[in-house]
């Protein structure tokens, strides 16, 4: 929805087509981030576990933008909120009157989740959840290591942890929430079958949206086609720090009125 969403989404595609992953690194911060610090602090906050790559994701908030932020009052959805640092991130905007539900399904990021919020006193803000979210309600594999990981993933072939899963659809009706406004996805290559399992919520609330899309090439295609069917959003692409992992799909409901 803007030129500088489209000259991105060019890029996009040339790092894939030419196996390029140098072409990314024009969206290199030119700010000094020390990620070898543990733990991190984040305004005022302090960050637990997190790795390199998402320290420098944390620094560049990645799920803001021009168009796209967390506002004070905000329901959000974390979907993969690792091992709580977005989460923090979203509770810092949001603020007392919002609110974070933050879903980690691997045992490992989960307990580092429990223990950041714990940290920064944020309970109140920030409900951690165990469980996974997918297009159906039931028991998916991860796979992870002993200490987890950013890369964690469902994959029912060679997963050896029981990850029990669910759909947003089903959490929001099971909870009877009122409103969503936000939903952030980064689910190691599941982003499809997340949408798939929202469609209800995100017709009723037109939330915003801030999705990862660099798992498969075929993303860049196949998830705004698929919101576009849900909702009538404007799309903006961005790119907000180097190497492959970092172009984010910016999504903005035409529809969704300023209820506060």
């Amino acid at each position: 929805s803007d030129k500088k969403s489209r000259v991105t989404y060019m890029i996009a595609w040339l790092s894939r087509m030419l196996n390029d992953e140098d072409l990314t690194y024009i969206f290199e911060s030119e700010e000094e981030i020390n990620v070898d610090n543990e733990p991190i602090f984040y305004e005022d906050y302090v960050v637990h576990g997190i790795d390199s790559e998402c320290k420098k994701e944390l620094f560049s908030e990645l799920y803001k933008m021009k168009h796209v932020f967390p506002e004070e009052g905000d329901v959000v959805f974390d979907i993969g909120a690792y091992k709580g640092d977005t989460s923090i991130f979203f509770a810092h905007h949001v603020r007392e009157k919002g609110k974070v539900f933050a879903f980690e399904p691997i045992s490992a990021n989960y307990k580092f989740v429990l223990k950041n919020v714990e940290a920064n006193s944020l309970g109140d803000i920030v409900e951690p959840i165990n469980l996974g979210i997918s297009n159906e309600v039931g028991i998916l594999k991860g796979i992870t290591s002993d200490i987890g990981g950013p890369w964690s993933y469902l994959d029912e072939e060679r997963g050896s942890q029981d990850v029990q899963v669910t759909t947003i659809d089903d959490f929001v009706t099971s909870n009877n929430l009122m409103d969503v406004d936000f939903i952030k996805m980064d689910v190691e290559g599941l982003e499809h079958d997340v949408i798939m399992g929202s469609k209800n919520t995100i017709k009723r609330f037109n939330p915003k949206l801030a999705i990862a899309i660099y798992h498969f090439t075929s993303d860049l295609i196949t998830l705004p086609i698929e919101l576009n069917k849900i909702g009538d959003y404007n799309f903006y692409l961005r790119a907000k720090v180097e190497g492959p992992f970092g172009f984010t799909l910016y999504a903005k409901n035409n529809r969704k009125l300023n209820h506060r």
